[in-house]
This record gives C-alpha cells, structure tokens and sequence, in this order.
C-alpha cells in the first residue's frame, strides 16, 4: 500500500508539468487553466501531508484561477482575498501558516492584473515564499514543483519582457 506521503509526492510531481508549462505561453487565460489544474492537484498534496491550512488556500486558489479567468475586476480579488483569510483563521494551526496565507494573497493579487507582466511578478514573489514553506514542512517534491514554476516563470518573463525589448 502506497504511504500518504509517497502519493503526495506523486501529486505534486504530476503538477510539476502543468505548472513548468503554464507560463510558456504568454496569453493569460491560458496561463490561468494550467494553474487551476496544477492548484487542484498541489491542494490534494498538502492535505494528504495533514497541512490542511495550506490544502484549503491552495483549494481557493482553484476558484481564484476560475474566476480570473472570467474576470480582472478588483471586487472579485477582494473576495477571493477576503475567502482566503476566512479560510486560514478556520485552519490556522501555527504560525508556519502565516508563511503560506501572505504567500497565495501575493499569488492572488497577481492573477487579477490585467497583463501577463504583472501577474508574472507578482507570482514570482509569492512563489518564492511557498518554496521556504514546503522546505520547512519537508515535501522535497514541492520544492522541486515551486523551484521549477519559479524559473519557468522567469524564462517567460525573460522571453517576452527583457529579450523581446531588444
């Protein structure tokens, strides 16, 4: 029988391609749905390490990506904002979570702009403090996941931003 663990793992590894892929392209919406594919399977993953705090934000994260799809309007990030923060208080377990909360408010704010470039910046910064959590909560495979959509995230932002202005 497969451990907890080992299966989170697989997950994760799963939406390692869904994530390295998403930002290769430089049209939003189609960032977006790889993301929500990548959000569903990384929220099975923490909840299957009992890090129910990160595995509820990260289940919003799906209804951030759907309805910013939709929508770059500022009242709809305020709510996902503000289910976010409801999400956390229900959950919280330590103050570790505090890491992950700022981490998907910052990711958030970023699939509301109305450009690639900012929701790419944005992303990038929220990314890397999921990195330092999922080294703390020790997913190695996480690591790898956030360590990958980071610098994916950066090659497109080099692609379309820095080499496409020379």
């Amino acid at each position: 029988m497969m451990s907890a663990f080992l299966a989170s793992q697989i997950l994760v590894g799963i939406a390692f391609l869904t994530d390295f892929v998403s930002f290769q392209f430089k049209d939003r919406k189609k960032i977006l749905l790889f993301l929500c594919v990548s959000a569903a399977l990384i929220s099975a993953h923490y909840f299957l390490l009992g890090r129910n705090t990160a595995g509820l934000l990260v289940s919003i994260s799906i209804l951030r990506f759907v309805t910013s799809y939709f929508s770059t309007r500022k009242v709809w990030m305020f709510s996902i904002l503000g289910v976010t923060l409801l999400g956390f208080v229900y959950t919280y377990a330590s103050s570790l979570s505090f890491l992950i909360l700022i981490a998907l408010m910052l990711i958030t704010i970023g699939a509301f702009q109305k450009e690639d470039k900012y929701l790419r910046i944005l992303m990038m910064g929220g990314t890397i403090l999921v990195i330092v959590y999922n080294a703390i909560i020790f997913s190695p495979m996480a690591v790898l996941l956030e360590g990958s959509f980071f610098v994916s995230n950066l090659i497109g932002y080099y692609r379309f931003y820095i080499r496409g202005k020379n």
